[in-house]
């Protein structure tokens, strides 16, 4: 693949990540409570908001891939991957989680909380929610999103180690029968420990086969649509093991959305551009400060419910006023804090591929 200059773009993938933060951010504005029945049709509708997480994982799959190709291309190799992974994640997240630290701060007067009960439950905690490895630890979650994030690390190691064993020498065959195999040993999950990161590595590898389809797509070979038949595998597999369970709908939904990209594909640069959509594509440029922030932005909700309660007909304007307080907040913290380390990431990026050239320093 690295010999070849070609690398699909997919400009609108930037909607569908702001239709996933948005998804999330009304699921969490509703989730657990009994609202009027003048608007339990949009709660009812809020409740299925969980699902812009998985597009987030196949989005992710399709990106990888794309990262992949690309700094194979480049002669690069898995930790130039892994180390430009670690620095988009962690320093906007540990932003996310002073800010959300802050605002409990300022909140404890009206809360009635001490200290204590706003900060991680020792220095394990502390250290596990740092390092994004809560699971394996045991320890609850600082910021409610972040379990989310702990499977993306995952997947980054998954992908590093195939990286390596490429660059080892081990063919493309063989890489992607272990990486199809792995994900159908997740469909069996739910899986703990070390194997944790498995429960979603189907819906992660199904965005990363809409890349592979297309790449072959590009190049007239016939198998490109075969490959879509993984993701409808995997999704066959998961309703036959949970029939009755949130997790095969996931699964399917997953598959649905990673042939839908694969059929939209064409139409990528009329989709980017239509401006009815624009709005979304804003969105979508910021929709990882929206995802990080939205949840401690939501107690503007909480303060909200002591005077309307949602059994109340007005709780509809409170829920709009969490809106837009979110998406605010999450464009403000955007500017602030992961704008700033973006350029400070991709100018370390090119500052380090400079100095390799000069000093002629292999890739490892």
């Amino acid at each position: 693949m690295s010999q070849t200059p070609f690398n699909p773009r997919y400009d609108s993938l930037d909607h569908w990540r702001g239709i996933a933060a948005l998804a999330v951010m009304v699921f969490h504005g509703f989730h657990g409570m009994v609202v009027h029945s003048s608007i339990q049709w949009l709660a009812w509708l809020a409740s299925f908001g969980w699902f812009g997480v998985h597009l987030f994982f196949v989005i992710s799959g399709y990106c990888i891939a794309a990262n992949v190709c690309r700094l194979a291309e480049r002669r690069l190799g898995p930790w130039d991957f892994f180390r430009d992974r670690l620095l988009r994640i962690y320093p906007t997240y540990w932003g996310a989680c002073l800010f959300a630290l802050a605002l409990a701060l300022i909140s404890m007067p009206f809360n009635q909380t001490t200290l204590a009960h706003n900060l991680p439950a020792g220095p394990v905690a502390a250290v596990a929610n740092v390092l994004l490895v809560e699971p394996y630890t045991g320890v609850p979650t600082f910021l409610l999103v972040s379990w989310s994030l702990v499977y993306e690390l995952g997947f980054y190691l998954l992908v590093v180690c195939g990286f390596g064993l490429a660059r080892a020498g081990v063919r493309f065959p063989w890489l992607m029968a272990g990486a199809i195999a792995l994900g159908f040993l997740g469909l069996l999950g739910p899986w703990q420990g070390a194997g944790y990161i498995l429960n979603f590595w189907p819906e992660f590898l199904a965005g990363g086969i809409v890349f592979l389809a297309l790449w072959f797509k590009a190049r007239q070979i016939m198998t490109s649509r075969l490959m879509l038949l993984i993701p409808v595998a995997f999704a066959l597999v998961r309703l036959f093991a949970f029939p009755h369970l949130e997790q095969a709908g996931q699964m399917i939904g997953a598959a649905i959305f990673a042939m839908g990209l694969y059929l939209l594909h064409p139409f990528d640069e009329r989709i980017s551009k239509w401006r009815p959509l624009v709005w979304l594509a804003w969105v979508g440029t910021f929709s990882y400060s929206l995802y990080l922030v939205h949840v401690p932005l939501g107690r503007v909700t909480n303060l909200g419910i002591r005077f309307i309660p949602p059994t109340s007909v007005w709780f509809i304007f409170l829920i709009a006023a969490y809106w837009v307080v979110a998406i605010t907040g999450g464009w403000v913290f955007y500017r602030v804090c992961e704008a700033p380390l973006e350029r400070w990431r991709h100018t370390l990026r090119r500052n380090s591929d400079v100095l390799r050239v000069k000093l002629n320093v292999p890739s490892v």
